[in-house]
This record gives C-alpha cells, structure tokens and sequence, in this order.
C-alpha cells in the first residue's frame, strides 16, 4: 500500500497518477502563461470571480 492509497483510501494505478500529474502541470504552465508573462494583465483576486460570472466560466 502506498502513502497515497493510505492517506485517501482510494487505490490508482501508478500509470494514471502519472498523466493526471502530466496533465496538470501543462495545465499550470498555461494558466502562469497567461495569468500575466503574456498577456501583461497580471491577476486580480477581487475582480477574478466578478469576470468569470461575466463571461461564464469557472476556475478548475
């Protein structure tokens, strides 16, 4: 048993634990990406969820 399986009770494949960890680490590349080095808008924790009603999307 590993300290993930011991620690959350749920067994994974090692093999699936390794593309979820690749997925998100493209994922956070992209969102620091574009949270400011590109675009140069930076981000605003108090306008944050206000945009994302406005547009319709969601964090996650």
């Amino acid at each position: 048993m590993t300290n993930f399986e011991k620690e959350t009770g749920k067994a994974y494949p090692q093999r699936q634990l390794k593309n979820r960890w690749d997925t998100l680490k493209k994922e956070w590349k992209a969102w620091k990406k574009l949270k400011g080095e590109d675009t140069g808008l930076g981000w605003n924790p108090i306008k944050e969820p206000l945009m994302h009603q406005m547009i319709g999307g969601r964090v996650g």
